[in-house]
């Protein structure tokens, strides 16, 4: 401020009427050490809603005189809106005023600060004959609207987002973890705040299936992703000797949201089909089966069969069903030699020795006939071999009589033919 202007302006606020004289022998002790003692911002330009804070510096000679905050241009117009009392501070709704006289500095702060408050403010300090000021313009920005915690989360915002002023408009995408979706964001004032909001009414964006935590155990999918989309299938896999509950599982389509067919993900010991009954490897040798394959069905028969002259322990045997395996009803299966039955012995009159001994082999020694045949077979022929014997002696005995008669006849034929 010139030092006419100063003079001028003091004599004006002071003495309305008073001369040029008069105005300077007031310059010494009012302009001289008033105006230039006291310093302060310019200009200000703050956040709409944000406090403003303004820091005014004193000379050491106002330490112990009040300070005040005031609005408007000149003194007569200035409305005080807070005054210091010493170094306590002053509280008045918005304003607050405190003077840190050990700093030769006072502060000053307004809460809450609108577009409405824009204006040219003064730091003042009370002076006997004229008051000492130091104007700060004080400029408002319109409201605005910036990233909250609520879309930050939700949305991504263009990279070179930093706020968008009241009813202007911002486009931004669902996040990854969401349904593909781009909407407009307005920015509007409700209950003395700025803040984003869709346009309609509705869930902005829906939540894809997630990969689920469980998975990340022993439990292996493709595709491998983090979120999947509506109508996608995953197909589950195990590490080897394991398999999972479930072969495919499906994102769908919920209640405003996307949700697993299936929640509970996990491996579980592979349990193996029971085996088919195996050919044995003693069925490789003179044994030959009909059907002839490697492996069996349950309850499926096989006929057994050997080359000539032998014959199978069983004509027949079958896969069986056991404790979640099959098995053969019979293991042990091979050919032996084939055994006939022995023939009816004929009507015999008379035997001779060598017929005898066939008999008695024949009938004796034979493998099928039963124990007690046997021995019948075994009576019949000793005693009919005695009897024979018996028949024999009694034959030559009576032969020798007949022999010995017939000899004593001879004898006395000749006796009387000598006489």
């Amino acid at each position: 401020m010139s030092l006419c202007s100063c003079i001028m302006e003091t004599c004006r606020v002071r003495r309305p009427h008073c001369s040029t004289m008069g105005a300077v022998l007031l310059w010494g002790s009012l302009c001289l050490t008033g105006v230039w003692s006291l310093s302060g911002p310019n200009e200000v330009t703050i956040p709409y809603g944000e406090t403003l804070s303004v820091v005014c510096r004193y000379h050491t000679d106002y330490s112990t005189h009040s300070k005040y905050w005031c609005k408007g241009e000149e003194r007569q117009s200035c409305n005080v809106l807070i005054t210091s009392d010493n170094s306590q501070m002053v509280i008045n709704g918005r304003f607050s005023i405190v003077d840190n006289q050990e700093s030769h500095t006072f502060t000053v702060t307004t809460s809450g600060m609108r577009p409405k408050d824009s204006d040219t403010y003064q730091c003042g300090i009370y002076r006997f004959f004229s008051d000492t000021m130091f104007p700060v313009k004080v400029t408002v920005l319109p409201g605005v609207c910036k990233k909250t915690s609520r879309w930050a989360s939700l949305v991504d915002f263009p990279t070179s987002f930093t706020y968008i002023k009241e009813n202007e408009d911002v486009e931004v995408s669902c996040q990854n973890r969401f349904e593909s979706r781009t909407f407009q964001l307005k920015c509007r004032q409700e209950y003395d705040e700025f803040q984003l909001y869709q346009d309609h009414v509705q869930i902005p964006c829906i939540e894809r299936c997630r990969r689920l935590t469980s998975w990340r155990g022993n439990v292996t999918i493709y595709p491998e992703q983090d979120y999947y989309d509506p109508e996608e299938e995953v197909t589950l896999t195990c590490s080897p000797g394991y398999e999972p509950n479930y072969s495919k599982i499906k994102c769908m389509r919920g209640n405003n949201t996307n949700i697993w067919n299936e929640t509970e993900v996990f491996c579980r010991q592979k349990i193996y089909p029971p085996k088919k009954c195996r050919r044995l490897t003693s069925w490789r040798g003179n044994v030959t089966v009909y059907p002839e394959q490697d492996y069996y069905d349950p309850e499926e028969e096989v006929t057994l069969m050997c080359s000539p002259g032998y014959e199978p322990n069983y004509s027949k045997i079958k896969c069986m069903r056991s404790n979640n395996t099959n098995i053969w009803n019979m293991t042990e299966v091979f050919c032996r030699q084939k055994i006939y039955p022995p023939t009816s012995p004929p009507y015999i009159k008379e035997l001779t020795e060598s017929s005898w001994r066939k008999v008695l082999v024949s009938w004796t020694f034979g493998l099928m006939p039963p124990m007690a045949i046997k021995l019948m077979t075994i009576l019949t022929i000793v005693t009919v071999r005695i009897f024979s014997i018996i028949r024999t002696r009694y034959k030559s005995t009576q032969e020798a009589v007949v022999m010995s008669e017939r000899s004593s006849q001879q004898e006395m034929t000749n006796v009387y033919s000598e006489i």
